[in-house]
C-alpha cells in the first residue's frame, strides 16, 4: 500500500513537472518572440527614415529612381518581417494561455457569430496581463518556490 501511494506521489509530481515544463516554454517562447517583434520594430522604423531620406533625395535628383525603387521593396519587407514577428507572438500567446490551461471560448457556441466569438474572445483574455511572468503563472497553479524543494526526489 505504501509503494502504491509512493507511486501515485511520483505519478502526481511527473505530471505537475510535465505542465511546469510546458509553462516555462511556453513563456520562453512569448519572450523570445516579444524580443523579436521589438526588433523588427526597430527595422521596420530604421527602413522607414531611410525611405523618407531616398525619396527626398530623389526630388533633388541626387538618387537614381532605382534606388528609391529598391528601398521601397526594403520597406515592404521591412513590414512584412514586423507582421510575421506579429503572429508569431500572437501565436506565442496563445501557446501560454493553452499551457496554464486557460480556454478563452469556454462555454462559446461553436456555431456563434464572428462578432459574439471575438467578444468572448476580448472577455476571456481581458484578465489576463500582457506583462505575464513565471512566477504570475506559477501562483495561477497554487506552486510557490518552495513547491519544488518540497517535491524534489531524494
Amino acid at each position: 500500500l505504501e509503494a502504491q501511494a509512493n507511486v501515485l506521489d511520483a505519478r502526481t509530481h511527473a505530471l505537475s513537472m510535465a505542465i511546469m515544463t510546458q509553462v516555462h516554454v511556453a513563456y520562453a517562447r512569448y519572450e523570445h518572440a516579444r524580443r523579436e517583434l521589438d526588433t523588427a520594430g526597430e527595422y521596420r522604423d530604421t527602413q522607414r527614415e531611410i525611405l523618407t531620406q531616398i525619396r527626398a533625395a530623389a526630388t533633388t535628383n541626387s538618387v537614381s529612381e532605382q534606388s528609391v525603387i529598391r528601398e521601397e521593396m526594403n520597406n515592404l519587407l521591412a513590414e512584412a518581417k514586423y507582421d510575421i514577428a506579429h503572429a508569431d507572438l500572437e501565436s506565442a500567446f496563445a501557446s501560454l494561455y493553452a499551457a496554464m490551461g486557460s480556454d478563452a471560448f469556454l462555454g462559446q457556441d461553436k456555431y456563434a457569430s464572428t462578432h459574439a466569438l471575438a467578444k468572448a474572445v476580448q472577455e476571456g483574455l481581458s484578465p489576463v496581463s500582457t506583462e505575464l511572468t513565471r512566477q504570475q503563472a506559477m501562483a495561477d497553479f497554487g506552486i510557490d518556490d518552495n513547491w519544488f524543494e518540497a517535491r524534489s526526489v531524494r
